[in-house]
C-alpha cells in the first residue's frame, strides 16, 4: 500500500513538473510577420491573427492585428494587440483551406438527393426518362459541389506550430 501511494505521489509530482515546462515554449520555429494565426488561451478562449512581428521561439510577445477585422494600417492602430506568449497554450498557423472536403461532401450531399428524387419520382414517368434522369443526376451533383466548393473553400485549414 505504501509503494503504491509512493509512486501515485511521485507520479503526480512529476506531472505537475512536466506540465509548466512545457508550456513555457509556444512554438520552437520562427513563424514570419503576416501570418495567420490561431491562438488558444484557455479551455474556452481563442483568438486568430496576422502576426505584425516576426514571432521567434525565445519571444516573449505576440504582436498581431485581429482577425477578421479592418485591416491595421500600422503598429499602433486600434486592432493591433500585444499578447505575452506566456498566455498561449496552443499556436496554430493556417495552412489552405477546406476545399477538397467542401466539394466531396457537396457531391456526395447532392447525389444522394438526385438519387432519392429519381427512385420515387422516375416511377410516375410514363416513357423512358433514362436521359432525363441522367441529365439531372449529373446537374444536382454539379451544383452539389458547386456549393459544397464555396463554403470548403472558405473554412480555413490549422496547422499546430512544432
Amino acid at each position: 500500500m505504501r509503494a503504491i501511494r509512493r509512486s501515485a505521489i511521485t507520479g503526480l509530482v512529476g506531472a505537475l513538473i512536466w506540465s509548466p515546462a512545457r508550456t513555457q515554449q509556444v512554438a520552437t520555429v520562427p513563424i514570419d510577420s503576416g501570418t495567420l494565426v490561431r491562438m488558444d488561451l484557455s479551455r474556452t478562449e481563442s483568438l486568430r491573427g496576422r502576426l505584425l512581428r516576426k514571432f521567434s521561439p525565445s519571444d516573449t510577445t505576440l504582436t498581431f492585428c485581429r482577425y477578421p477585422a479592418t485591416p491595421c494600417a500600422s503598429m499602433a492602430g486600434p486592432h493591433v494587440q500585444t499578447l505575452p506568449a506566456a498566455q498561449v497554450t496552443r499556436l496554430e498557423v493556417a495552412q489552405g483551406t477546406h476545399w477538397i472536403e467542401g466539394a466531396s461532401l457537396g457531391a456526395l450531399i447532392a447525389g444522394t438527393v438526385a438519387a432519392l428524387f429519381i427512385s420515387t419520382v422516375g416511377q410516375l414517368c410514363e416513357e423512358d426518362c433514362g436521359a432525363w434522369n441522367r441529365k439531372f443526376a449529373l446537374g444536382t451533383v454539379a451544383l452539389g459541389i458547386g456549393v459544397g466548393l464555396a463554403f470548403g473553400s472558405q473554412s480555413v485549414g490549422w496547422r499546430r506550430v512544432p
